[in-house]
Formats: C-alpha cells, sequence, structure tokens
C-alpha cells in the first residue's frame, strides 16, 4: 500500500515536471496568439480614431435651418464620409461620399478624397466646379478601379436655395407638403473620367421643407427576405417622418437593422422657423 502510494506519487512528480515545460510553452503561444490578435484590433482602433477626427464635432446651423448628421460604420473604419462646414456668414457646404469597399481600405482612400475636397471648396467655387476639380486630381492620383460616389452641395440662408451636384451618389430625398421625391442627378462618380462635365442643380426650400442624403449602405441594405430597403422605402420613411426634426430622422434612418453589414450615413436638413 506504501510502495503503491509512493509510486503513485513519483509517478505524479515525474509526470508534472515533463510537463509543466510543455504547458509553459502553451501558455508563450496562446499569449503570443492574443498578442497577434490585439495588435490588429488596436490598430483598427487606431484607424478608426484617424478617420473620425476630420469628421465635423459640431454641425454648423444656419438661421431659419436645421441641419442633422448620423455616421454609422459596419465595421471598426469605414468608407463613408461626410462634411459640412462655413462658406462665410450666411452659406454652409456639405459632402457625402462613399469609397469602394468596406474596412481599412476603404476608410484609407476615403482619407484621400477628403484631404482633396476642403482646398477646393472655397466660397468663390460653385458645387459643379468643386466636383470638376477634385474628379481631376483623383484621377490623376489613384490606383485603377477606384471610383467614389460624391454630392456637393451649399444651403443659402439668403436665398433659401440649395445648390448641389450629385457625382454618381444615391440621389437626396426631397419632402415637402406635398410628398416626397428623389432629387435625380446625373454625373460620373469622381475617379473615372477625368474631363467630365459636371452640372448644377438648385432648389428652393419652403417651410417645412426637408432633405435628406444617404450613402448606399441605406438603400441597399437587405431584409430577412432578401430584398433590398430601396430608396421608395426610404422616401415613404421620410414622408411618414416628416413632422420630426432633422436630428431624429437622421439618426433613425442611420440606425435601420438590416440583414447585411453596411456602412451607413445619413443627414438631413429641414427649413423652419
Amino acid at each position: 500500500m506504501v510502495a503503491v502510494y509512493s509510486a503513485g506519487v513519483s509517478l505524479d512528480r515525474t509526470t508534472k515536471d515533463r510537463l509543466e515545460p510543455r504547458n509553459r510553452e502553451l501558455q508563450r503561444s496562446v499569449a503570443a496568439g492574443t498578442a497577434q490578435l490585439e495588435v490588429p484590433k488596436q490598430e483598427l482602433e487606431r484607424a478608426r480614431e484617424i478617420q473620425e477626427s476630420p469628421l465635423p464635432k459640431t454641425i454648423p446651423q444656419l438661421a431659419g435651418f436645421e441641419v442633422a448628421a448620423a455616421w454609422k460604420p459596419a465595421r471598426e473604419v469605414s468608407g463613408d464620409y461626410f462634411d459640412l462646414f462655413r462658406r462665410g456668414e450666411r452659406k454652409v457646404g456639405l459632402c457625402i461620399a462613399n469609397g469602394v469597399g468596406k474596412g481599412v481600405s476603404a476608410a484609407l482612400w476615403m482619407a484621400n478624397v477628403q484631404a482633396a475636397v476642403r482646398p477646393f471648396a472655397s466660397e468663390s467655387e460653385s458645387p459643379a466646379s468643386i466636383c470638376a476639380k477634385v474628379n481631376r486630381l483623383l484621377c490623376e492620383d489613384i490606383a485603377t478601379g477606384k471610383f467614389v460616389p460624391f454630392l456637393f452641395g451649399i444651403l443659402d440662408c439668403d436665398s433659401q436655395m440649395r445648390a448641389w451636384c450629385n457625382a454618381g451618389h444615391p440621389d437626396p430625398i426631397a419632402v415637402s407638403q406635398t410628398g416626397a421625391r428623389v432629387l435625380n442627378g446625373e454625373g460620373a462618380m469622381l475617379g473615372v473620367f477625368p474631363h467630365w462635365t459636371y452640372r448644377e442643380e438648385r432648389i428652393r426650400m419652403q417651410r417645412g421643407d426637408r432633405r435628406l442624403l444617404f450613402t448606399d449602405g441605406i438603400p441597399e441594405a437587405t431584409a430577412p427576405h432578401d430584398t433590398e430597403f430601396g430608396e421608395e422605402r426610404i422616401a415613404r420613411f421620410a414622408e411618414a417622418h416628416r413632422e420630426a426634426g432633422a436630428h431624429r430622422n437622421s439618426t433613425a434612418c442611420s440606425s435601420t437593422k438590416p440583414k447585411t453589414s453596411a456602412d451607413r450615413g445619413s443627414r438631413t436638413m429641414q427649413r423652419c422657423w
């Protein structure tokens, strides 16, 4: 009994001595694997911080208007981009765009667009002129196969006009007392045709009118039955929530819960007194 017990203890110690180095090696391997996983995660978090830093921290407002925006990436980083900035005391410039794909590559691509837009967006430049200049720059510098759906607009407090140029971006939704409609626009995506001539559109906003801008992640989101949400549903949504404020509409629109994972960004402008 004693001999067996002693043998058992000796066997346990021998096994333990043999397994301990393996356990330590396994722990080091697990720690190394965890560290390798944490590094990309930290890099993605840093990439998101870098991407969010140029986005407007506050939304500029104009007398008689309410402007709101929401941004919700599908992953840590996104290919969606928007900007709002003052053009003097009585105008606000706004742009919205989304790059090809998702994740880090799309985010890096959109960083180039962000850097290109602001230098051209002076008070004297029209939306069509800005689109044309940014397009030529991107055509010269970008890799083949990269393009950007983009929209640039100007909201004028004095004339109550909104002027915009659409470069292949999803069309805005206009909501008025008579209903909701899509503001169709024509224009090639940025980065494709270097000599494309862009056209400017203008529309006067009446009291209570709303304009909803959004990236393709919202209309292309699919429901459980594999049907896209679509622009018509967005128009119905905007009309049904006509009495809600710009901030509420913008947040609700970007918070849709589709089956597919897609970047979603939206911006709403409302004419009010």
